[in-house]
């Protein structure tokens, strides 16, 4: 799958500008980082024209913690997100904080993505 651009109305346009240069068009690291966040914060089915895109990660939120959890995420993240954003994941380390709070770091084509993000993950 090609990377898609993607694009961000801006808000702050004025009356007299053309619709068509109201749209800014991102095509980097910082994109594509906002979209693997967004992922994260998406559990699959939850987008009524698009119910494949998201994360499959609400199952095992109530799992213990383990290494064995971790590689388990780690493989899901890997096929689901790579599908559905169009990434060539190079790298994925996961990390728990927390109970409730988990590290992850991603090596992609576009740069890196490195967050935390909470384990509900709906």
């Amino acid at each position: 799958m090609a990377f898609s651009t993607i694009e961000e109305l801006d808000h702050l346009i004025e009356l007299s500008v053309d619709p068509q240069d109201a749209v800014t068009r991102y095509n980097d690291a910082d994109a594509m980082n906002d979209r693997i966040m967004e992922w994260f914060e998406t559990p699959q089915g939850s987008i009524a024209d698009l119910p494949s895109w998201g994360n499959t990660l609400a199952a095992l939120q109530h799992e213990p913690i383990s290494e064995s959890l971790e590689v388990l995420m780690e493989i899901k993240i890997l096929k689901k997100l790579s599908i559905d954003c169009g990434l060539q994941i190079q790298g994925l380390r996961l990390d728990f904080i927390d109970i409730d709070r988990i590290d992850i770091q991603i090596k992609h084509q576009y740069g890196a993505f490195s967050s935390e993000v909470a384990r509900a993950f709906q």
